[in-house]
């Protein structure tokens, strides 16, 4: 069983396990339509997307997924962009029998970058929030990968600054008002999520983490959703790449990592533009 902060930051409600690719993973469902999988970003939960679930509950089905190792889901396979891509082409078709929307946050998005070209039998549409993966990996990202991970090791040895720390670091992270509820739950999962974190921020600076070379296999609509205070993956260093996806739409919300958190409204309103285009896509035959 994972350390209670770290499972209040699942999606509240009754939730389900998926044995997929050797694990379970945790997934709450929310509403009816559209099939919508939503995917958090390292050290957080599928709560991060229960107000949107509930928002658009009329219109899509949400699958609120729990990474291996947060939220409920049993703590399995190391945290990195292309094992939980693999893990997800997997996923998709357990969970709906039709093709998704796959939104997905860091992690999250490079995780739906690696399933839509794995499996683009699968998905209808991608939305990335401020997704890893699509920057190159030089010596000076390398030097700031590790010593990111390094702080991140000292939390998971139980360094008594780490707490200060990580409260600092996410005051940055998720710096938008409407964010600070689960920004404080983030927080105080912060220790028990330590050695997660450290063990995907090393996975970061390995050659897997470099997806740009998938963009072209990506064939369905994309939106972009970018936080344009994001400090952590930056958009001008995601730019050349995230501008190669063939049917993309690029937004900038005023967040810092997570606009869907931090700008809500905003990005609900971007959300419902992008649903309309894909189902009437999808109406279409195209």
């Amino acid at each position: 069983m994972n350390a209670p902060e770290l499972v209040a930051l699942s999606a509240p409600g009754e939730g389900r396990l998926v044995s997929v690719a050797g694990t379970n993973v945790h997934v709450v469902e929310r509403g009816q339509g559209v099939p919508v999988v939503a995917l958090h970003a390292i050290g957080h939960g599928g709560g991060d997307f229960a107000a949107l679930a509930e928002r658009f509950s009329a219109r899509c089905r949400f699958f609120l997924v729990d990474w291996p190792g947060h939220g409920r889901s049993p703590a399995s396979i190391d945290p990195s962009f292309h094992g939980y891509g693999a893990l997800l082409a997997q996923l998709l078709p357990l969970l709906a029998d039709e093709p998704v929307i796959v939104l997905g946050n860091s992690i999250g998005g490079a995780a739906a970058i690696d399933a839509a070209a794995r499996a683009p039998e699968r998905v209808r549409g991608v939305v990335l929030c401020d997704a890893g993966g699509l920057a190159a990996i030089g010596w000076f990202e390398r030097l700031a990968i590790g010593a990111l991970a390094r702080i991140f090791e000292a939390g998971a040895r139980g360094a008594r600054w780490f707490p200060a720390f990580y409260r600092r670091y996410y005051a940055l992270v998720l710096a938008g008002r409407p964010a600070r509820e689960r920004r404080a739950m983030i927080v105080a999962a912060g220790p028990a999520a330590s050695s997660l974190l450290a063990r995907a921020w090393r996975s970061f600076a390995e050659p897997s983490a470099d997806l740009r070379a998938l963009v072209e296999r990506v064939r369905v609509p994309v939106w972009i959703a970018w936080a344009k205070r994001d400090r952590v993956i930056q958009w001008w260093a995601s730019r050349a790449a995230a501008e190669r996806f063939g049917e993309r739409e690029i937004s900038f919300f005023d967040a810092g990592h997570s606009a869907f958190l931090e700008d809500p409204d905003a990005f609900a309103a971007g959300f419902e533009r992008f649903l309309d285009r894909v189902v009437s896509r999808a109406r279409s035959g195209s």
